[in-house]
């Protein structure tokens, strides 16, 4: 298998705010004080090497995805459904029996954030690399959104809509 799952344009599957609504407490995708141990079987884009994460809230939607390695990464993740509850995500049609689960409601979408440099600069996300978990199985994987008009910095809080063909 390949890193990344590369989607396709038949019948994605629509993820937006109404579609998933997972703002109260028992939705919280940790379940563990000490954050959820995931593994990245395929590692990162970027950093193939790290594969063992352990995600633990930051507040609000925020989560932090921290490398379990020396020298490993830690990323600031955030829910896009909750920082940018207007856009619609079209996921691949087989991303659930990928990420060995029934159903898209049984995982977790994140997106990574880019912090901002300056006063001026605002926080952005990912949204074209997805990174989804399986909560229940510890796993996750970055998805690639090759045929998404989304960007990969978009303001949070800014995402505009994407259209599903």
């Amino acid at each position: 298998m390949t890193p990344m799952h590369r989607p396709t344009k038949t019948q994605p599957i629509l993820i937006g705010s109404e579609s998933q609504d997972r703002t109260g407490p028992e939705s919280d995708p940790l379940g563990a004080p000490d954050g959820l141990p995931l593994t990245f079987p395929h590692g990162l884009p970027g950093f193939p090497a790290h594969r063992r994460f352990h995600l633990r809230r930051a507040g609000g939607p925020f989560f932090w995805l921290q490398g379990t390695e020396d020298g490993a990464p830690t990323f600031l993740m955030v829910d896009p459904k909750v920082a940018a509850p207007e856009t619609e995500l079209a996921l691949p049609p087989g991303l659930p029996a990928l990420m060995q689960a029934r159903a898209v409601n049984e995982l977790e979408i994140l997106t990574i954030v880019t912090l901002p440099r300056g006063p001026e600069d605002v926080a952005t996300m990912n949204l074209q690399g997805l990174v989804v978990v399986n909560p229940s199985l510890g796993i996750a994987r970055q998805v690639v959104m090759v045929d998404s008009n989304l960007g990969i910095r978009t303001p949070i809080g800014k995402a505009r809509s994407e259209v599903a063909a």
